[in-house]
């Protein structure tokens, strides 16, 4: 929390906490919505509910898009918690969509990446702020950072999946992106 000490909580913002999604108030802040969220449990503020729709029409279009459209795409569109898309759309007994796996089986190939030269297999492992353990872990390597060692000095050849593996998991996979169930 000492990460932002020079928090300027003006009377307008301190009204809409509990009122305001945590993120919304973060963004209006320059913090993020932990820091929110804390600062709100502290002060004993509680959150409102945040319904999903108003109007019975517009919880309707809202329910429409379940299941065609990613949880996440959902609540980015209406400004709510993916937590709140997916919990309606449990309640409407709808499964989730499935745009990435279908992607994925429309076109397998595009999730293999080829492998990189060794000094850019680096770059990528400076660019995710690993140490040589952590991206030999991330990426399944047996032997540890001395493996991965010999991935980045070209005494050894890295396999596409474990390459593959690597990028999706430091969300540098130039196609694919990992989310969270």
């Amino acid at each position: 929390m000492t990460k932002y000490k020079n928090v300027s909580w003006t009377p307008e913002i301190l009204a809409q906490l509990g009122k305001v999604p945590d993120k919304k108030i973060g963004e209006m802040l320059g913090v993020d919505e932990t820091y929110v969220y804390r600062y709100r449990k502290k002060n004993g503020i509680k959150t409102a509910v945040y319904k999903i729709g108003g109007t019975p029409e517009i919880k309707e279009q809202i329910c429409a898009q379940l299941g065609k459209v990613s949880d996440a795409d959902l609540a980015r569109s209406l400004g709510v918690s993916v937590r709140s898309v997916r919990t309606l759309r449990q309640k409407q007994k709808i499964p989730a969509h499935k745009k990435y796996l279908a992607s994925v089986l429309a076109d397998p190939q595009a999730l293999i990446v080829p492998v990189a030269s060794p000094a850019e297999i680096k770059q990528a492992r400076l660019d995710a702020n690993l140490t040589l353990r952590e991206a030999a872990t991330l990426a399944g390597s047996p032997n540890g950072a001395r493996a991965w060692l010999h991935y980045e000095s070209s005494t050894r050849q890295m396999g596409v999946e474990r390459w593959s593996l690597f990028l999706l998991a430091t969300n540098q996979h130039p196609h694919y992106q990992l989310y969270k169930k």
